[in-house]
Protein backbone atom coordinates (compact mmCIF):
# COMPACT_ATOMS: atom_id res chain seq x y z
CA UNK A 1 0.00 0.00 0.00
CA UNK A 2 1.40 3.41 -0.97
CA UNK A 3 0.55 4.97 2.39
CA UNK A 4 2.71 2.45 4.23
CA UNK A 5 5.59 3.30 1.89
CA UNK A 6 5.17 7.00 2.73
CA UNK A 7 5.28 6.18 6.45
CA UNK A 8 8.49 4.24 5.90
CA UNK A 9 10.02 7.31 4.22
CA UNK A 10 8.73 9.55 7.02
CA UNK A 11 10.15 7.28 9.72
CA UNK A 12 13.52 7.06 7.98
CA UNK A 13 14.12 10.76 8.78
CA UNK A 14 15.96 10.97 5.45
CA UNK A 15 13.84 13.92 4.37
CA UNK A 16 12.53 16.91 6.27
CA UNK A 17 8.78 16.28 6.07
CA UNK A 18 6.08 18.28 7.77
CA UNK A 19 3.12 16.18 8.88
CA UNK A 20 -0.11 18.04 9.54
CA UNK A 21 -3.45 16.94 10.93
CA UNK A 22 -6.95 18.13 10.19
CA UNK A 23 -7.56 18.29 13.94
CA UNK A 24 -4.87 20.98 14.21
CA UNK A 25 -6.39 22.94 11.34
CA UNK A 26 -9.77 22.84 12.99
CA UNK A 27 -8.46 23.74 16.45
CA UNK A 28 -6.48 26.79 15.33
CA UNK A 29 -6.41 27.56 11.59
CA UNK A 30 -4.08 30.54 11.99
CA UNK A 31 -1.42 28.54 13.86
CA UNK A 32 -1.83 25.69 11.38
CA UNK A 33 -0.98 27.86 8.37
CA UNK A 34 1.76 29.78 10.18
CA UNK A 35 3.39 26.40 10.94
CA UNK A 36 3.30 25.45 7.25
CA UNK A 37 4.66 28.80 6.08
CA UNK A 38 7.44 28.69 8.66
CA UNK A 39 8.36 25.15 7.64
CA UNK A 40 8.82 26.27 4.03
CA UNK A 41 10.44 29.55 5.13
CA UNK A 42 7.76 31.61 3.38
CA UNK A 43 6.51 35.07 4.27
CA UNK A 44 3.31 34.42 6.17
CA UNK A 45 2.17 38.06 6.39
CA UNK A 46 0.29 38.23 3.03
CA UNK A 47 -1.69 35.14 4.03
CA UNK A 48 -2.50 36.50 7.47
CA UNK A 49 -3.78 39.76 6.04
CA UNK A 50 -6.35 38.00 3.84
CA UNK A 51 -7.36 35.24 6.27
CA UNK A 52 -11.08 34.91 6.96
CA UNK A 53 -12.07 31.90 9.03
CA UNK A 54 -14.71 29.77 7.32
CA UNK A 55 -14.71 31.72 4.07
CA UNK A 56 -13.85 28.75 1.85
CA UNK A 57 -15.51 25.87 3.68
CA UNK A 58 -17.71 23.68 1.52
CA UNK A 59 -18.55 21.25 4.29
CA UNK A 60 -18.96 21.40 8.05
CA UNK A 61 -15.30 20.66 8.73
CA UNK A 62 -15.91 18.44 11.74
CA UNK A 63 -13.12 16.09 12.79
CA UNK A 64 -15.32 12.99 12.59
CA UNK A 65 -17.60 14.25 9.83
CA UNK A 66 -16.82 11.16 7.75
CA UNK A 67 -18.87 9.12 10.23
CA UNK A 68 -22.03 10.93 9.16
CA UNK A 69 -21.38 11.47 5.44
CA UNK A 70 -19.99 8.09 4.39
CA UNK A 71 -22.24 5.12 3.82
CA UNK A 72 -21.82 1.87 5.74
CA UNK A 73 -20.33 0.24 2.64
CA UNK A 74 -17.81 3.09 2.24
CA UNK A 75 -16.75 2.74 5.88
CA UNK A 76 -16.43 -1.03 5.43
CA UNK A 77 -14.22 -0.47 2.38
CA UNK A 78 -12.00 1.88 4.39
CA UNK A 79 -11.69 -0.80 7.08
CA UNK A 80 -10.52 -3.25 4.43
CA UNK A 81 -7.98 -0.84 2.91
CA UNK A 82 -6.37 0.89 5.90
CA UNK A 83 -4.17 -1.31 8.09
CA UNK A 84 -4.49 -0.86 11.84
CA UNK A 85 -0.76 0.00 11.98
CA UNK A 86 -1.47 3.18 9.98
CA UNK A 87 -4.41 4.09 12.16
CA UNK A 88 -2.24 3.73 15.26
CA UNK A 89 0.66 5.67 13.69
CA UNK A 90 -1.51 8.75 13.21
CA UNK A 91 -3.57 8.36 16.37
CA UNK A 92 -6.84 7.46 14.67
CA UNK A 93 -9.52 5.39 16.29
CA UNK A 94 -10.49 2.15 14.59
CA UNK A 95 -13.59 2.41 12.41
Amino acid sequence: MWMQQWVTVLDSKRFDILVTRFEDLQANPMDFFVKIFNFYELDVMPVLLGFQKGRYHHRLGLVDEWKTVLSASQIQRMQELIPSSLLEKFGWEPF
